[in-house]
């Protein structure tokens, strides 16, 4: 180790700390596995994760291996293509291709897994290393240790010089997405109704399939940023709010009926009106929700416990079923097993139906599809989702008084009579009332929630919850 270095307690150090801050005990976080591009993410470290992941899956498999348009993507999909040879594994090589794309050809090709290299939409220099199971879905906590296992003892599977992977590119993979986009949208309706809409594909690979998928669809389409710029991928909050705004001033100038920016990945959406109004993720949440239940007799509805309680309350009303589920991305996938749809209030929509993972193509194309059945503009359904009032926040807390915080919260919850919600950390319920302690999995602190009749209300309950977090870590 070079001087001034931090190693997190319980992680194996198993090659020298030259560059980057730290070693941590984990791999894997929200995201997949994360780090600075050629600092913490070299070509020496892909390699070895290939090869861990090869060694997780029998000898011979095949597993899809994708990526973004960055330069760095590009090195670290070719570093870990080598990790995953050298353990006998053969690779389905796509290249350049969305998220969503991705998964559903993981399945579609009967592969073992898939990866997906991505610069981070949030933060530059920071690549994202994206793992997927057999049906394309995020892999299990129980896989992702057995691969931190295999790396941390460098305990690699080398196949003989005869068992090398093979690299193939399959040119149908992506008519497979394509043939089953097609079967889960009402093509006839969406193009009866003549849409025009906007789409920004901030520089994305979306731009390699959406622009075709929706040429099929009757629309009339303008599009911005829709091509490929390895620069401009990651868009910082300050940024990203520009766009926003920017997209709410064209629309109405176009007198399209929507418009949409998908991130880079094609994984998520925001929206606007045709009256150049951006709708908040949690506004546009239970938009899709009433769409949805609109459209989906006896349609059954999962979000996580952070999802307001307007969901249940348009639920009930049009005969729906909802289920809350946990935060994660995981949780969100299967609970869309059973669910004909999924949603949270950061953008990301699943159709179950289709295919259970976030798809920011199939979520514009299905608005389409739903206000077409509806024979409304948006901002006419926008009028009818309740009023919300939500505050989000967030307050410190050291990794070690955690639990602490937890115990303290089911004992508070306990003496007053809360009913008490723990599919994701503690919800305390008091009436129509609710408050959220969820800790974060990757940062020091705890996301604060809360929802009442009243923005007022919902303040006072998060600025109390988060006095008391402060007073038990005392």
């Amino acid at each position: 180790m070079w001087p001034h270095k931090k190693l997190e307690n319980g992680a194996v150090l198993s090659s020298s700390l030259v560059w980057g801050d730290k070693w941590s005990a984990t791999l894997f976080d929200a995201y997949g596995i994360s780090g600075q591009a050629n600092v913490e993410m070299t070509p020496e470290f892909a390699t070895k994760l290939g090869a861990a992941f090869g060694a997780n899956l029998a000898m011979g498999s095949h597993v899809v291996v994708t990526r973004d348009a960055h330069k760095t993507s590009r090195m670290l999909d070719r570093a870990l293509i080598s990790g995953l040879m050298a353990a006998g594994i053969n690779v389905y090589d796509m290249r350049l291709q969305p998220i969503p794309v991705t998964r559903y050809v993981t399945k579609a090709l009967k592969a073992a897994g898939a990866l997906h290299v991505r610069r981070s939409p949030l933060e530059k220099k920071i690549q994202d290393l994206k793992f997927f199971d057999e049906n394309g879905l995020d892999l299990s906590t129980k896989r992702e240790k057995a691969i931190e296992n295999l790396f941390y003892r460098e305990d690699f599977r080398r196949a003989d010089s005869d068992q090398v992977g093979d690299i193939s590119f399959p040119s149908r993979g992506i008519d497979y997405y394509i043939e089953g986009f097609y079967n889960n949208v009402d093509q006839a309706a969406i193009q009866a109704r003549r849409f025009k809409i906007v789409v920004d594909y901030a520089f994305g690979s979306a731009t390699q399939v959406f622009p075709n998928l929706l040429g099929k669809l009757g629309a009339e389409v303008v599009s911005l940023n829709a091509f490929v710029d390895e620069t401009k991928m990651t868009r910082a909050a300050e940024e990203f709010q520009a766009a926003l705004k920017q997209l709410g001033t064209i629309v109405p100038t176009l007198g399209a009926d929507f418009g949409v920016i998908l991130d880079s990945g094609a994984q998520k959406i925001s929206i606007s009106d045709e009256k150049g109004a951006i709708l908040s993720g949690d506004q546009a949440l239970v938009l899709f929700a009433l769409l949805h239940c609109m459209a989906v007799p006896n349609a059954s509805i999962a979000v996580p416990v952070t999802a307001s309680r307007a969901v249940d309350e348009i639920a009930a009303k049009h005969g729906a079923t909802v289920t809350r589920c946990g935060t994660t991305y995981r949780s969100m996938m299967e609970a869309a097993v059973k669910a004909s749809f999924v949603g949270e209030e950061r953008g990301g929509y699943i159709f179950g139906q289709f295919f259970p993972a976030f798809d920011a193509m199939m979520a514009i194309v299905k608005l389409m599809e739903y206000l077409a059945a509806a024979k409304l503009p948006l901002s006419e359904v926008v009028k009818q989702v309740p009023k919300l009032h939500l505050i989000r926040s967030e307050a410190p807390c050291g990794w070690e008084k955690k639990g602490t915080v937890m115990r303290r919260l089911m004992e508070e919850a306990e003496v007053a009579g809360f009913r008490a919600e723990l599919i994701d950390g503690v919800k305390l319920h008091n009436g129509k009332s609710w408050v959220l302690i969820l800790p974060d999995a990757d940062k020091p602190y705890f996301h604060v929630d809360a929802e009442a009749d009243s923005l007022r209300e919902a303040q006072a309950l998060v600025d109390k919850y988060q006095d008391k977090i402060k007073q038990w870590q005392a």
